[in-house]
């Protein structure tokens, strides 16, 4: 409009590329050029239409009726435009695409951040990735995604204590960001509210990963990968036992024979200590580098065995153990979840209290 009334108008983009969001970007991990804004092909972007018939240059755009978006694995989702008007050219079309979940599209059309907590996977699944296994995209590549953590004392071998939390832009990121400039003692900033922090946890965090290297965390992924493949076929080998989804390097396993918490009680005996899991009763083995020793992953398959032979035998019994925090038998209600919470709170309040005087 400006341009149109005789105005000298010059353009400054923010961002080091022509297009702001509409444009292409170099994924990071691939280094496969991706397109920021297809929907624009598609005749959706109606500010931008109107900008290029200004310009004199729609006819140089190459336009689509449809896209056709191919996961791995080779599930498609098909985005096209619709009868209805702007803004809601491709509502229908985005509805039924297969490739965003239910919370994906509810972040997506609500036009709020979708956070990825990789707190666990975070600095090992990118390496599974790498070498090959079929593990879906999580981070911030995804559409919707706004911000993901990601633990660096797991799989990330530092210290506890210390953490990542990555997001897609920065100005999500400097909304955190803590000022007080108005305080006695100076100007003060943080980049959160929580204040200060050890320099001492980062320090050795940054030592971790610069001693292990890209090299370092590939391979002791590889070896925990293979490992784990090895004992889900253990588990896989037995009627009996049944893998709960589509694990990669942890997995969680059940019955419908027994109670599984009978298989947890042997194991015990034998060392292994698998965390119980409850809705429905499960156990829960997340394989790290100790499980990677020579012969550990045949041991399991021994124990294992004989611990499907005790449940069996013992189907009757009462386990001894169960879930790791505690679960409730039937299932959750209420009237039990209401309980709990007095529990727990009464724990906290004595965690965090001054022993009463007497």
């Amino acid at each position: 409009v400006l341009a149109e009334a005789g105005h000298h108008v010059r353009l400054l983009e923010k961002r080091r590329y022509l297009g702001g969001r509409a444009s292409s970007y170099e994924h990071p991990g691939t280094g496969e050029v991706i397109d920021n804004c297809q929907h624009v092909l598609l005749g959706n972007c109606v500010n931008l239409i109107d900008l290029y018939q200004r310009l004199g240059v729609s006819d140089a755009i190459r336009w689509f009726d449809r896209l056709t978006f191919v996961e791995p694995g080779g599930r498609r989702s098909i985005l096209e435009p619709s009868f209805l008007p702007a803004p809601f050219h491709s509502m229908p079309a985005f509805l039924r695409a297969q490739a965003f979940s239910f919370s994906d599209k509810l972040a997506i059309a609500r036009g709020i951040g979708l956070h990825v907590d990789g707190c666990l996977g975070g600095f090992i699944l990118p390496f599974g990735r790498e070498l090959g296994y079929d593990l879906p995209a999580f981070d911030l590549s995804v559409p919707g995604v706004t911000s993901m953590s990601a633990d660096t004392h797991k799989y990330g071998y530092g210290l506890k204590g210390s953490s990542v939390l990555c997001f897609n832009d920065k100005a999500l990121r400097n909304s955190q960001y803590f000022f007080q400039t108005s305080w006695s003692g100076g100007k003060y900033c943080t980049p959160g509210i929580e204040g200060s922090r050890s320099g001492g946890l980062l320090a050795s965090t940054w030592a971790a990963m610069v001693q292990l290297g890209r090299e370092g965390y590939r391979k002791y992924a590889e070896a925990i990968f293979a490992t784990s493949a090895r004992m889900q076929a253990a588990v896989a080998s037995h009627g009996e036992l049944r893998i709960l989804g589509r694990p990669s390097f942890l997995f969680s396993f059940t019955s419908d024979a027994f109670d599984i918490y009978l298989v947890n009680d042997f194991l015990r005996t034998r060392g292994w200590r698998l965390n119980g899991q409850q809705y429905p009763n499960a156990l829960h083995m997340a394989v790290t580098r100790p499980q990677t020793q020579a012969g550990v992953a045949d041991a399991w398959a021994v124990d294992l065995a004989d611990a499907v032979d005790y449940a069996r035998t013992h189907a009757e019994s009462q386990p001894r153990s169960g879930s790791i925090y505690g679960g409730v038998i039937g299932g959750l209600t209420d009237e039990a979840d209401e309980f709990i919470r007095a529990v727990m709170t009464d724990m906290m309040d004595q965690q965090s209290s001054l022993p009463i005087a007497p």
